[in-house]
């Protein structure tokens, strides 16, 4: 183990942890699962949303199949099968490997999608701002959990956060140069007709 992991493994492990802060990084850890891809499903049968819902699970499931195949590559053991003093905290732990973190990439992504759409596209609306601040929170606790409960070290949940965001931003940009073209196209399309009826 390096330095770095060490250092904030240290620090970061929750063993010691009051019973109350372990049930609510517990629960936190949750929110990180991969099946919170499914909320967004019911998304895609409704009108407006469906195109910003689809490029959002997309993002998702390449972000999970990049983290399975990194996982391959670098084939680490977790910080609770290798490490003496340290102990998986989840009823159920994980068991594949353990770089890079796919809870840390796939919230990070999900922040970051959100955060792209809001700041670089039209809809700036308090409600959006407010959402993709939660979501950015949300990830930073969800990534710090997996340290806490043991399950990964600190250099997982940064290799997956940097996955996340990376995938996340292109995401986020894919849909929003998607709404450009189709405004592109409608534009000419008006175009053609106010010539026409010039004619």
């Amino acid at each position: 183990m390096n330095p770095f992991d060490d250092y904030l493994l240290r620090h970061l492990y929750g063993g010691n942890a009051p019973a109350a802060l372990l049930a609510f990084m517990q629960a936190v850890t949750v929110i990180g699962e991969g099946w919170i891809i499914l909320a967004f499903v019911p998304v895609l049968f409704w009108s407006r949303p469906r195109r910003l819902a689809a490029y959002l699970i997309s993002t998702l499931l390449t972000t999970g199949a990049l983290v399975f195949t990194v996982k391959l590559i670098i084939r680490r053991l977790r910080p609770y099968q290798a490490v003496p003093w340290v102990r998986a905290l989840v009823s159920d732990p994980p068991t594949d490997f353990s770089c890079p973190s796919g809870h840390s990439a796939g919230s990070f992504a999900l922040a970051v999608f959100v955060l792209t759409v809001v700041a670089r596209g039209d809809g700036r609306s308090a409600r959006a701002v407010l959402l993709a601040s939660v979501l950015v929170v949300l990830a930073l606790l969800v990534a710090i959990s997996r340290v806490f409960l043991g399950v990964h070290y600190p250099s997982d949940i940064l290799a997956g956060a940097l996955l996340g965001c990376g995938i996340g931003f292109g995401g986020g940009e894919l849909y929003l140069a998607s709404l450009r073209r189709d405004l592109e196209a409608a534009k000419a399309a008006r175009k053609e007709r106010d010539s026409a009826h010039q004619v």
